[in-house]
């Protein structure tokens, strides 16, 4: 089998909606089926057994000995380490190549993130470009909570569905309904060069299911921080925050 014939077999065993996700939650420790349905978000139990299936079939993982539940077995481990090497390239060259769009109405703090993220490409926009805005060609959009006395959910909801991160920097305290918002992070404002930079360079090395956990620390960080909610609900928030992050916390 030439090196086409070969690319093509893997993308083939990884292709398929959650595939990939099903493949890198299951560990060398077992996880049951429930664990990994909680871990990705918006997969359906019928869709789950079915990635599970496919990939139990072709050797890649296998059903625990002692307890419930899957593991990866020598040929899924040998598998996910050639994987991270193409993690690696594709995190290498792919934010130098991918724009990091600023939604401001405020067109001096516009300028600050632009300066202060000149090795990217940068690019102030309108609300309107974040409707074509998806994650083959956007490293992360810094939004503010509030545009034109407008609430910015709809828009950070569209970003989500095309997997696009988003940075919100906001000049208004952050409530219990903002943390259930699909952001990565959420800054208070006065923002200042290192933290911004932080956060992107941050996204720039995480592959999608970090990300993912990366931005649950960050809202369960931010509870505790800006001590959001009362003591009855801030608690039932956290731990909602630490069923997800199951055994990442």
């Amino acid at each position: 089998m030439d090196d086409f014939e070969a690319v093509s077999e893997v993308v083939e065993l990884l292709s398929g909606k959650w595939t990939v996700q099903v493949f890198f939650s299951v560990e060398k420790q077992p996880k049951t089926f429930t664990e990994i349905g909680k871990e990705i978000e918006g997969i359906s139990n019928k869709m789950l057994s079915k990635r599970l299936n496919k990939l139990k079939g072709k050797g890649i993982i296998a059903e625990a000995d002692s307890v419930d539940g899957y593991v990866l077995t020598e040929k899924g481990f040998e598998l996910k380490d050639n994987l991270d090497g193409v993690s690696e390239w594709f995190r290498k060259y792919s934010g130098s190549e991918r724009k990091i769009l600023i939604v401001e109405d405020d067109t001096d703090q516009a300028n600050l993130y632009t300066e202060w993220l000149k090795s990217f490409e940068t690019e102030v926009v309108s609300v309107d470009s974040l409707f074509d805005a998806s994650e083959s060609d956007i490293l992360a959009v810094i939004i503010d909570r509030y545009l034109e006395s407008l609430e910015t959910d709809r828009f950070i909801e569209h970003l989500r569905k095309n997997d696009v991160p988003v940075i919100i920097c906001s000049g208004v305290e952050p409530s219990l309904k903002d943390i259930d918002m699909p952001f990565f992070n959420y800054l208070l404002k006065p923002v200042d060069s290192k933290t911004v930079k932080q956060n992107i360079n941050e996204l720039k090395k995480l592959g999608k299911e970090e990300r993912r956990i990366k931005a649950l620390k960050n809202k369960k960080k931010l509870i505790k921080k800006r001590n959001i909610g009362n003591s009855k609900k801030k608690s039932k928030k956290i731990s909602e925050i630490n069923d997800k992050l199951g055994n990442q916390i």
